[in-house]
Protein backbone atom coordinates (compact mmCIF):
# COMPACT_ATOMS: atom_id res chain seq x y z
CA UNK A 1 0.00 0.00 0.00
CA UNK A 2 3.18 2.15 0.88
CA UNK A 3 3.82 2.18 -2.31
CA UNK A 4 1.79 2.45 -4.18
CA UNK A 5 1.09 6.14 -2.38
CA UNK A 6 4.52 6.50 -3.48
CA UNK A 7 4.19 5.52 -6.81
CA UNK A 8 0.89 8.10 -6.78
CA UNK A 9 2.83 11.14 -5.43
CA UNK A 10 5.69 10.53 -8.12
CA UNK A 11 3.20 10.92 -10.74
CA UNK A 12 1.52 13.97 -9.75
CA UNK A 13 5.26 15.42 -9.00
CA UNK A 14 5.59 14.64 -12.49
CA UNK A 15 2.63 16.36 -14.01
CA UNK A 16 3.27 19.33 -11.66
CA UNK A 17 6.54 19.81 -13.41
CA UNK A 18 5.23 19.25 -16.88
CA UNK A 19 2.49 21.55 -16.59
CA UNK A 20 5.04 24.27 -14.87
CA UNK A 21 7.17 23.68 -18.41
CA UNK A 22 4.35 24.39 -20.32
CA UNK A 23 3.85 27.37 -18.96
CA UNK A 24 7.04 28.74 -19.04
CA UNK A 25 7.57 27.66 -22.54
CA UNK A 26 4.19 29.64 -23.68
CA UNK A 27 4.62 33.10 -25.17
CA UNK A 28 3.21 35.88 -23.11
CA UNK A 29 2.12 38.16 -26.54
CA UNK A 30 1.58 37.73 -29.57
CA UNK A 31 1.27 39.87 -32.82
CA UNK A 32 -1.09 39.32 -35.28
CA UNK A 33 1.48 40.25 -38.56
CA UNK A 34 5.03 38.51 -39.30
CA UNK A 35 5.66 41.42 -42.12
CA UNK A 36 4.58 44.44 -43.53
CA UNK A 37 5.57 46.18 -46.72
CA UNK A 38 5.57 49.38 -47.78
CA UNK A 39 3.95 50.24 -50.99
CA UNK A 40 3.52 53.24 -53.45
CA UNK A 41 0.33 54.58 -52.16
CA UNK A 42 1.21 53.46 -48.30
CA UNK A 43 1.80 56.05 -45.53
CA UNK A 44 1.45 54.06 -42.66
CA UNK A 45 1.05 50.27 -41.43
CA UNK A 46 -0.66 48.47 -38.42
CA UNK A 47 0.31 45.87 -36.24
CA UNK A 48 -1.82 44.38 -32.98
CA UNK A 49 -0.33 42.96 -29.78
CA UNK A 50 -1.81 41.20 -27.74
CA UNK A 51 -0.93 40.02 -24.19
CA UNK A 52 -1.93 36.59 -23.66
CA UNK A 53 -1.32 36.19 -19.58
CA UNK A 54 -4.60 37.99 -18.22
CA UNK A 55 -3.12 38.11 -14.68
CA UNK A 56 0.20 40.27 -15.99
CA UNK A 57 0.18 43.26 -17.82
CA UNK A 58 2.38 43.06 -20.38
CA UNK A 59 5.29 46.14 -20.94
CA UNK A 60 7.19 45.35 -24.98
CA UNK A 61 10.09 47.27 -25.83
CA UNK A 62 10.75 47.76 -29.97
CA UNK A 63 14.32 48.57 -31.69
CA UNK A 64 14.62 50.77 -33.97
CA UNK A 65 13.71 50.55 -37.60
CA UNK A 66 16.16 51.74 -40.61
CA UNK A 67 15.40 50.58 -44.21
CA UNK A 68 18.60 51.93 -46.16
CA UNK A 69 18.62 54.89 -44.53
CA UNK A 70 15.13 55.74 -44.35
CA UNK A 71 14.03 55.65 -40.24
CA UNK A 72 10.63 54.66 -39.09
CA UNK A 73 8.65 55.71 -36.47
CA UNK A 74 6.30 53.71 -34.01
CA UNK A 75 3.36 54.80 -31.83
CA UNK A 76 0.95 53.45 -29.65
CA UNK A 77 0.67 51.77 -25.86
CA UNK A 78 3.52 49.51 -25.72
CA UNK A 79 3.44 49.25 -21.95
CA UNK A 80 0.36 48.05 -19.46
CA UNK A 81 -1.12 45.68 -22.34
CA UNK A 82 -4.36 44.54 -20.42
CA UNK A 83 -5.27 41.10 -21.83
CA UNK A 84 -8.72 41.82 -22.87
CA UNK A 85 -7.37 45.29 -24.61
CA UNK A 86 -5.16 44.40 -27.05
CA UNK A 87 -2.82 46.91 -28.26
CA UNK A 88 -2.60 48.86 -32.31
CA UNK A 89 1.06 50.20 -33.00
CA UNK A 90 1.63 52.38 -36.13
CA UNK A 91 4.73 52.08 -38.00
CA UNK A 92 5.46 55.19 -39.96
CA UNK A 93 8.29 56.58 -42.34
CA UNK A 94 10.12 59.57 -40.93
CA UNK A 95 10.10 61.20 -44.57
CA UNK A 96 8.07 59.82 -47.60
CA UNK A 97 9.63 57.56 -49.29
CA UNK A 98 10.89 58.85 -52.96
CA UNK A 99 10.22 55.47 -55.01
CA UNK A 100 12.02 56.87 -57.58
CA UNK A 101 15.42 57.04 -55.95
CA UNK A 102 14.76 53.00 -55.33
CA UNK A 103 16.08 50.58 -57.89
CA UNK A 104 12.98 48.08 -59.19
CA UNK A 105 12.62 44.56 -57.59
CA UNK A 106 16.00 45.91 -54.88
CA UNK A 107 15.48 43.91 -51.88
CA UNK A 108 14.92 46.66 -49.14
CA UNK A 109 14.08 45.26 -45.76
CA UNK A 110 14.54 45.10 -41.97
CA UNK A 111 13.64 42.98 -38.76
CA UNK A 112 11.32 45.21 -36.01
CA UNK A 113 11.63 43.09 -32.77
CA UNK A 114 9.52 42.94 -30.37
CA UNK A 115 10.40 41.76 -26.87
CA UNK A 116 8.58 41.18 -22.95
CA UNK A 117 10.25 43.60 -20.97
CA UNK A 118 9.56 41.67 -18.21
CA UNK A 119 10.67 38.40 -19.43
CA UNK A 120 13.00 39.51 -21.96
CA UNK A 121 13.25 35.93 -23.74
CA UNK A 122 9.83 36.34 -25.08
CA UNK A 123 10.55 37.81 -28.46
CA UNK A 124 8.10 38.32 -31.60
CA UNK A 125 9.78 39.60 -35.02
CA UNK A 126 8.28 41.32 -37.98
CA UNK A 127 9.87 41.76 -41.04
CA UNK A 128 9.37 45.30 -42.55
CA UNK A 129 10.06 46.08 -46.22
CA UNK A 130 9.44 48.69 -48.95
CA UNK A 131 7.51 47.12 -51.50
CA UNK A 132 9.68 47.38 -54.79
CA UNK A 133 8.17 44.55 -56.49
CA UNK A 134 6.24 47.61 -57.97
CA UNK A 135 7.67 48.61 -61.34
CA UNK A 136 5.95 52.63 -60.96
CA UNK A 137 7.92 54.93 -59.33
CA UNK A 138 4.62 57.14 -58.63
CA UNK A 139 1.12 56.08 -58.06
CA UNK A 140 -2.29 56.08 -60.63
CA UNK A 141 -5.15 57.61 -58.02
CA UNK A 142 -6.88 59.16 -61.23
CA UNK A 143 -6.37 56.07 -63.18
CA UNK A 144 -5.64 57.97 -66.12
CA UNK A 145 -3.00 56.03 -67.82
CA UNK A 146 -3.07 52.32 -68.50
CA UNK A 147 -0.16 50.24 -70.43
CA UNK A 148 -0.39 46.65 -71.75
CA UNK A 149 1.78 44.39 -73.13
CA UNK A 150 -0.63 43.83 -76.30
CA UNK A 151 1.09 41.30 -78.35
CA UNK A 152 4.69 39.17 -77.70
CA UNK A 153 6.17 38.09 -81.15
CA UNK A 154 9.42 35.30 -81.23
CA UNK A 155 11.31 36.10 -84.42
CA UNK A 156 13.70 33.12 -83.43
CA UNK A 157 13.29 29.16 -83.05
CA UNK A 158 11.85 29.55 -79.66
CA UNK A 159 8.00 30.51 -78.78
CA UNK A 160 6.45 33.78 -77.72
CA UNK A 161 6.26 32.74 -73.88
CA UNK A 162 9.16 30.31 -74.19
CA UNK A 163 12.76 31.86 -75.40
CA UNK A 164 16.08 30.47 -76.19
CA UNK A 165 19.40 31.83 -76.52
CA UNK A 166 19.65 34.62 -79.52
CA UNK A 167 16.27 34.54 -80.07
CA UNK A 168 14.95 37.82 -81.48
CA UNK A 169 11.87 39.72 -79.56
CA UNK A 170 9.36 41.71 -80.94
CA UNK A 171 6.88 43.14 -78.25
CA UNK A 172 3.78 45.59 -79.04
CA UNK A 173 2.33 47.50 -76.32
CA UNK A 174 -1.05 49.41 -75.56
CA UNK A 175 -0.95 52.93 -73.93
CA UNK A 176 -4.46 54.55 -72.91
CA UNK A 177 -5.28 58.00 -71.67
CA UNK A 178 -8.77 57.06 -69.86
CA UNK A 179 -9.04 60.01 -68.17
CA UNK A 180 -10.69 63.51 -68.99
CA UNK A 181 -7.43 65.57 -68.89
CA UNK A 182 -3.69 65.12 -71.13
CA UNK A 183 -0.84 62.98 -70.15
CA UNK A 184 2.53 64.23 -71.46
CA UNK A 185 5.80 63.67 -72.06
CA UNK A 186 4.94 60.20 -71.16
CA UNK A 187 8.27 58.23 -71.03
CA UNK A 188 7.61 54.53 -72.21
CA UNK A 189 10.61 52.40 -70.39
CA UNK A 190 10.97 48.35 -70.18
CA UNK A 191 13.34 45.92 -68.48
CA UNK A 192 14.04 42.16 -68.15
CA UNK A 193 14.48 40.77 -64.79
CA UNK A 194 15.78 37.22 -64.00
CA UNK A 195 13.81 35.94 -60.59
CA UNK A 196 16.50 33.05 -60.56
CA UNK A 197 19.08 35.47 -59.76
CA UNK A 198 16.83 38.71 -58.46
CA UNK A 199 18.76 40.95 -61.12
CA UNK A 200 18.18 42.44 -64.47
CA UNK A 201 19.62 40.61 -67.73
CA UNK A 202 18.44 43.64 -69.72
CA UNK A 203 18.77 47.11 -68.03
CA UNK A 204 15.48 49.48 -67.86
CA UNK A 205 15.58 51.90 -70.43
CA UNK A 206 13.66 54.58 -71.85
CA UNK A 207 12.14 53.24 -75.76
CA UNK A 208 10.31 56.32 -76.14
CA UNK A 209 8.18 59.39 -75.17
CA UNK A 210 4.77 60.25 -76.24
CA UNK A 211 1.79 62.67 -75.54
CA UNK A 212 -1.61 61.63 -75.01
CA UNK A 213 -4.74 63.84 -74.80
CA UNK A 214 -8.33 62.66 -72.97
CA UNK A 215 -9.79 58.83 -74.21
CA UNK A 216 -6.65 58.80 -76.59
CA UNK A 217 -4.42 55.74 -77.28
CA UNK A 218 -0.98 55.03 -79.17
CA UNK A 219 0.87 51.32 -80.10
CA UNK A 220 3.96 51.17 -79.99
CA UNK A 221 6.67 48.44 -80.93
CA UNK A 222 10.35 47.95 -80.44
CA UNK A 223 12.91 44.86 -80.32
CA UNK A 224 15.51 42.76 -78.80
CA UNK A 225 18.15 39.95 -79.13
CA UNK A 226 18.73 37.38 -76.30
CA UNK A 227 22.30 38.09 -77.16
CA UNK A 228 23.20 41.57 -78.44
CA UNK A 229 21.19 43.43 -75.75
CA UNK A 230 21.90 41.30 -73.33
CA UNK A 231 23.58 42.95 -69.65
CA UNK A 232 25.29 39.68 -69.69
CA UNK A 233 27.33 37.64 -71.76
CA UNK A 234 25.16 34.53 -73.67
CA UNK A 235 27.24 32.17 -72.22
CA UNK A 236 25.73 33.86 -68.52
CA UNK A 237 22.30 33.00 -69.32
CA UNK A 238 20.26 30.91 -66.91
CA UNK A 239 17.49 28.58 -67.52
CA UNK A 240 14.38 29.98 -65.08
CA UNK A 241 11.82 32.26 -65.24
CA UNK A 242 11.92 36.10 -65.98
CA UNK A 243 9.90 38.83 -66.05
CA UNK A 244 9.50 41.09 -68.72
CA UNK A 245 8.78 44.30 -67.33
CA UNK A 246 6.91 47.74 -68.90
CA UNK A 247 5.73 50.75 -67.84
CA UNK A 248 4.20 54.31 -68.49
CA UNK A 249 5.53 57.52 -66.69
CA UNK A 250 3.85 61.04 -67.26
CA UNK A 251 3.05 64.06 -66.12
CA UNK A 252 -1.19 65.02 -65.85
CA UNK A 253 -2.31 68.04 -66.21
CA UNK A 254 -4.90 67.46 -63.05
CA UNK A 255 -3.65 69.43 -59.93
CA UNK A 256 -2.40 67.84 -56.81
CA UNK A 257 0.08 65.01 -57.89
CA UNK A 258 0.70 65.37 -61.38
CA UNK A 259 3.16 62.65 -62.32
CA UNK A 260 1.30 59.16 -62.64
CA UNK A 261 2.54 55.97 -63.78
CA UNK A 262 1.21 52.52 -65.32
CA UNK A 263 2.77 49.37 -65.56
CA UNK A 264 2.58 45.78 -66.91
CA UNK A 265 4.12 42.09 -67.22
CA UNK A 266 4.48 38.98 -68.67
CA UNK A 267 5.88 35.72 -67.16
CA UNK A 268 8.65 34.98 -69.25
CA UNK A 269 10.35 30.90 -69.48
CA UNK A 270 14.05 30.84 -70.86
CA UNK A 271 15.37 27.52 -71.64
CA UNK A 272 19.14 26.57 -72.12
CA UNK A 273 19.54 23.13 -73.34
CA UNK A 274 23.11 21.40 -73.20
CA UNK A 275 22.81 20.44 -76.82
CA UNK A 276 21.57 22.21 -79.58
CA UNK A 277 22.71 23.95 -82.81
CA UNK A 278 20.13 25.99 -84.94
CA UNK A 279 21.05 28.34 -88.70
CA UNK A 280 19.73 31.41 -88.69
CA UNK A 281 20.12 34.37 -90.97
CA UNK A 282 19.39 32.75 -94.39
CA UNK A 283 20.27 34.70 -97.62
CA UNK A 284 20.29 33.76 -101.18
CA UNK A 285 22.91 35.78 -103.39
CA UNK A 286 22.22 35.98 -106.86
CA UNK A 287 20.30 36.09 -109.59
CA UNK A 288 17.75 32.90 -109.42
CA UNK A 289 17.22 31.94 -113.02
CA UNK A 290 18.00 28.61 -114.70
CA UNK A 291 21.64 27.92 -115.20
CA UNK A 292 22.85 31.04 -112.89
CA UNK A 293 25.09 30.04 -110.34
CA UNK A 294 23.71 31.22 -106.54
CA UNK A 295 24.91 31.13 -103.23
CA UNK A 296 23.72 30.48 -99.66
CA UNK A 297 24.78 31.52 -96.71
CA UNK A 298 23.24 31.48 -92.96
CA UNK A 299 24.64 31.16 -89.39
CA UNK A 300 24.85 28.14 -87.87
CA UNK A 301 24.07 28.96 -83.78
CA UNK A 302 25.45 26.36 -80.98
CA UNK A 303 22.87 27.43 -78.77
CA UNK A 304 23.71 24.75 -76.48
CA UNK A 305 26.28 25.03 -72.76
CA UNK A 306 28.47 22.33 -74.41
CA UNK A 307 30.67 22.38 -77.53
CA UNK A 308 29.75 20.30 -80.40
CA UNK A 309 31.98 18.35 -82.70
CA UNK A 310 31.27 17.07 -86.07
CA UNK A 311 27.98 18.85 -86.82
CA UNK A 312 26.27 17.60 -90.29
CA UNK A 313 24.32 19.82 -92.10
CA UNK A 314 21.98 18.36 -95.22
CA UNK A 315 20.97 20.41 -98.16
CA UNK A 316 18.33 19.09 -100.75
CA UNK A 317 15.96 19.65 -102.74
CA UNK A 318 15.34 17.12 -105.75
CA UNK A 319 14.08 19.39 -108.44
CA UNK A 320 17.28 21.81 -108.11
CA UNK A 321 19.04 18.56 -108.17
CA UNK A 322 20.87 19.61 -104.72
CA UNK A 323 22.22 16.92 -102.75
CA UNK A 324 24.89 17.93 -100.42
CA UNK A 325 26.70 17.41 -96.77
CA UNK A 326 28.42 20.43 -94.95
CA UNK A 327 30.47 18.80 -92.22
CA UNK A 328 31.13 21.65 -89.08
CA UNK A 329 34.23 20.10 -87.36
CA UNK A 330 33.47 22.07 -83.75
CA UNK A 331 31.10 25.02 -82.39
CA UNK A 332 32.22 26.54 -79.10
CA UNK A 333 29.11 27.04 -76.81
CA UNK A 334 27.13 30.08 -77.89
CA UNK A 335 29.15 30.35 -80.64
CA UNK A 336 28.53 30.63 -84.90
CA UNK A 337 30.45 29.19 -87.57
CA UNK A 338 29.52 30.44 -91.17
CA UNK A 339 27.56 28.69 -93.34
CA UNK A 340 28.24 28.55 -97.69
CA UNK A 341 26.95 26.75 -100.18
CA UNK A 342 27.10 27.54 -104.02
CA UNK A 343 25.08 25.57 -106.23
CA UNK A 344 23.36 25.95 -110.03
CA UNK A 345 19.85 26.15 -110.91
CA UNK A 346 19.33 23.31 -113.32
CA UNK A 347 18.18 24.21 -117.00
CA UNK A 348 14.75 23.84 -118.06
CA UNK A 349 12.96 23.24 -115.05
CA UNK A 350 9.56 24.76 -114.43
CA UNK A 351 9.18 28.71 -112.89
CA UNK A 352 8.02 28.63 -109.28
CA UNK A 353 9.41 29.11 -106.00
CA UNK A 354 11.16 26.12 -104.20
CA UNK A 355 12.49 25.30 -100.98
CA UNK A 356 15.95 24.57 -99.99
CA UNK A 357 15.29 21.75 -97.13
CA UNK A 358 18.14 21.97 -94.62
CA UNK A 359 18.28 19.45 -91.57
CA UNK A 360 20.88 19.78 -88.89
CA UNK A 361 22.35 16.39 -87.30
CA UNK A 362 24.91 15.82 -84.45
CA UNK A 363 28.06 13.59 -84.45
CA UNK A 364 25.96 10.46 -83.60
CA UNK A 365 23.30 11.10 -86.67
CA UNK A 366 20.39 12.30 -84.59
CA UNK A 367 18.89 15.73 -85.50
CA UNK A 368 19.14 18.07 -83.19
CA UNK A 369 15.93 19.35 -81.43
CA UNK A 370 14.83 21.07 -78.38
CA UNK A 371 10.64 22.03 -78.52
CA UNK A 372 11.22 21.78 -82.35
CA UNK A 373 13.71 19.69 -84.28
CA UNK A 374 16.48 21.88 -86.24
CA UNK A 375 14.93 21.80 -89.56
CA UNK A 376 14.65 24.63 -92.21
CA UNK A 377 13.28 25.35 -95.60
CA UNK A 378 14.53 28.32 -97.60
CA UNK A 379 12.27 30.18 -100.15
CA UNK A 380 14.11 30.09 -103.67
CA UNK A 381 11.88 31.61 -106.63
CA UNK A 382 13.23 30.68 -109.86
CA UNK A 383 12.06 32.59 -112.58
CA UNK A 384 14.13 33.59 -116.27
CA UNK A 385 16.03 31.69 -118.77
CA UNK A 386 14.33 28.27 -118.23
CA UNK A 387 12.99 27.72 -121.79
CA UNK A 388 13.88 23.75 -122.84
CA UNK A 389 15.64 23.86 -125.81
CA UNK A 390 16.56 20.79 -127.34
CA UNK A 391 20.21 20.32 -128.52
CA UNK A 392 19.72 19.55 -132.05
CA UNK A 393 20.81 20.94 -134.97
CA UNK A 394 18.86 22.02 -138.37
CA UNK A 395 20.46 22.45 -141.84
CA UNK A 396 18.01 23.77 -144.73
CA UNK A 397 18.30 23.94 -148.37
CA UNK A 398 16.23 23.95 -151.30
CA UNK A 399 15.29 20.91 -152.82
CA UNK A 400 13.19 21.58 -155.63
CA UNK A 401 11.00 25.21 -156.72
CA UNK A 402 11.26 28.42 -155.96
CA UNK A 403 9.18 30.38 -157.84
CA UNK A 404 6.46 32.37 -157.09
CA UNK A 405 3.02 31.36 -157.78
CA UNK A 406 4.40 27.47 -157.60
CA UNK A 407 5.31 25.09 -155.76
CA UNK A 408 8.72 24.49 -153.40
CA UNK A 409 10.49 22.16 -151.66
CA UNK A 410 12.55 22.45 -148.85
CA UNK A 411 14.66 19.66 -147.13
CA UNK A 412 15.68 20.42 -143.54
CA UNK A 413 18.47 17.95 -141.57
CA UNK A 414 18.05 17.50 -137.97
CA UNK A 415 20.82 16.14 -136.05
CA UNK A 416 20.40 15.34 -132.54
CA UNK A 417 23.42 16.39 -129.98
CA UNK A 418 22.08 14.87 -127.23
CA UNK A 419 23.77 12.29 -124.86
CA UNK A 420 20.97 10.11 -125.52
CA UNK A 421 18.08 8.91 -128.19
CA UNK A 422 15.09 11.29 -128.74
CA UNK A 423 11.89 11.48 -130.79
CA UNK A 424 11.67 14.99 -132.36
CA UNK A 425 8.46 16.45 -133.96
CA UNK A 426 9.12 18.66 -137.15
CA UNK A 427 6.28 21.82 -137.66
CA UNK A 428 6.75 25.21 -139.60
CA UNK A 429 6.27 29.02 -138.07
CA UNK A 430 6.17 32.19 -139.70
CA UNK A 431 5.32 31.48 -143.51
CA UNK A 432 1.99 32.15 -143.53
CA UNK A 433 1.96 35.16 -144.90
CA UNK A 434 3.89 34.26 -148.24
CA UNK A 435 3.03 30.71 -148.19
CA UNK A 436 0.91 27.77 -147.46
CA UNK A 437 2.14 24.52 -145.91
CA UNK A 438 1.67 21.59 -148.19
CA UNK A 439 3.06 18.67 -146.29
CA UNK A 440 6.28 17.69 -143.58
CA UNK A 441 7.60 13.94 -144.64
CA UNK A 442 8.02 12.99 -142.10
CA UNK A 443 6.49 14.58 -139.64
CA UNK A 444 8.15 13.50 -136.79
CA UNK A 445 11.88 11.70 -136.68
CA UNK A 446 13.58 9.08 -133.69
CA UNK A 447 17.34 10.00 -133.74
CA UNK A 448 20.10 8.07 -131.58
CA UNK A 449 23.18 10.40 -130.48
CA UNK A 450 24.78 12.28 -133.05
CA UNK A 451 22.48 10.64 -135.61
CA UNK A 452 20.89 13.09 -138.70
CA UNK A 453 17.52 12.53 -141.02
CA UNK A 454 16.26 14.75 -143.63
CA UNK A 455 12.21 16.13 -143.49
CA UNK A 456 10.99 17.46 -146.69
CA UNK A 457 9.09 20.73 -146.25
CA UNK A 458 6.73 21.30 -149.10
CA UNK A 459 5.08 24.50 -149.41
CA UNK A 460 2.84 26.29 -152.13
CA UNK A 461 4.65 30.18 -152.85
CA UNK A 462 1.83 32.85 -153.07
CA UNK A 463 2.48 34.65 -157.02
CA UNK A 464 2.65 37.63 -154.74
CA UNK A 465 5.77 36.60 -152.67
CA UNK A 466 9.02 38.40 -152.19
CA UNK A 467 12.16 37.75 -153.46
CA UNK A 468 13.37 36.68 -150.08
CA UNK A 469 11.29 35.33 -147.50
CA UNK A 470 11.72 33.57 -144.11
CA UNK A 471 10.18 31.23 -142.09
CA UNK A 472 10.86 28.95 -138.65
CA UNK A 473 11.80 25.54 -138.81
CA UNK A 474 10.12 24.21 -134.97
CA UNK A 475 11.65 21.03 -133.67
CA UNK A 476 10.47 19.97 -130.62
CA UNK A 477 11.93 17.16 -127.87
CA UNK A 478 10.05 14.23 -125.81
CA UNK A 479 10.76 16.65 -123.02
CA UNK A 480 8.74 19.58 -124.56
CA UNK A 481 11.47 22.06 -125.26
CA UNK A 482 11.28 23.59 -129.17
CA UNK A 483 14.01 24.57 -130.94
CA UNK A 484 13.43 27.69 -133.41
CA UNK A 485 15.36 27.74 -136.52
CA UNK A 486 15.29 30.76 -138.86
CA UNK A 487 15.20 29.74 -142.32
CA UNK A 488 15.64 32.38 -145.24
CA UNK A 489 14.32 31.45 -148.77
CA UNK A 490 15.10 33.45 -152.06
CA UNK A 491 12.10 33.04 -154.55
CA UNK A 492 12.23 33.71 -158.11
CA UNK A 493 9.66 36.50 -159.25
CA UNK A 494 9.77 34.88 -163.25
CA UNK A 495 8.67 37.56 -165.92
CA UNK A 496 4.76 38.80 -166.15
CA UNK A 497 3.36 42.08 -167.01
CA UNK A 498 2.30 42.53 -163.61
CA UNK A 499 5.70 41.65 -162.56
CA UNK A 500 6.66 44.75 -164.77
CA UNK A 501 4.66 47.12 -164.03
CA UNK A 502 4.88 46.39 -160.10
CA UNK A 503 7.05 48.81 -158.33
CA UNK A 504 7.89 51.92 -160.52
CA UNK A 505 4.77 52.09 -162.55
CA UNK A 506 5.59 55.43 -163.89
CA UNK A 507 9.03 55.11 -165.35
CA UNK A 508 7.41 51.57 -166.72
CA UNK A 509 4.75 53.89 -168.36
CA UNK A 510 7.45 56.33 -169.98
CA UNK A 511 9.36 53.35 -171.29
CA UNK A 512 7.16 51.91 -172.94
CA UNK A 513 5.21 55.15 -174.51
CA UNK A 514 8.98 55.32 -176.07
CA UNK A 515 8.80 51.76 -177.61
CA UNK A 516 5.30 52.39 -179.28
CA UNK A 517 6.28 55.81 -180.57
CA UNK A 518 9.85 54.19 -182.22
CA UNK A 519 7.60 51.52 -183.51
CA UNK A 520 5.54 54.30 -185.30
CA UNK A 521 8.62 55.97 -186.31
CA UNK A 522 9.79 52.74 -188.19
CA UNK A 523 6.38 51.97 -189.52
CA UNK A 524 6.16 55.33 -191.04
CA UNK A 525 9.31 55.29 -192.41
CA UNK A 526 9.23 52.05 -194.35
CA UNK A 527 5.73 53.40 -196.41
CA UNK A 528 8.11 56.55 -197.48
CA UNK A 529 10.24 54.45 -198.65
CA UNK A 530 7.67 52.10 -200.52
CA UNK A 531 6.15 55.03 -201.98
Amino acid sequence: MRSKILGLFSVGILALLMLVSFASAASTFTVDKDSVSFGLEDDSKQITVTNLNSSVLLDISANTIIIDGRAFTISGNLTNINASNPSVLTIEPVNDIDFSEIDVLEDLSTVLTLTDTNNPSEKENVTVSIATSEFCDYTNKDNDLDIKIDDISNQGVGDDDKWYPMDSIKVRLEIDNDADNDVDDISIEWGLYSKKTDSWVIDVDEEDTIDLTDDDKEEIEFEFDLDDDLNIDVDELDDGDYVLYVRATGTSDTSGTPKTCASDSEQIDIEVEKHYVIIKDFKVIGSTFCGSTVQLTADIWNLGSKEEEDVRIDVYNSDLKIDEQIIVSSISEFDDKDLNLEFTIPEGIEEKNYHLNLEVYDDDGDIYESHKESKYQVPIEVSGNCQIIPRTRVLASLESGGKAGEQMEIKATVTNEEDESDTFTINLGDYASWAELESIEPETVTLDSGESKDVIITLNVDKDADETETMNVLVEGSDGGVLSQPIEVSIDKGFSLSGMFSGNGYLWGIALLNVVLILIIIIIAVKVTRQ
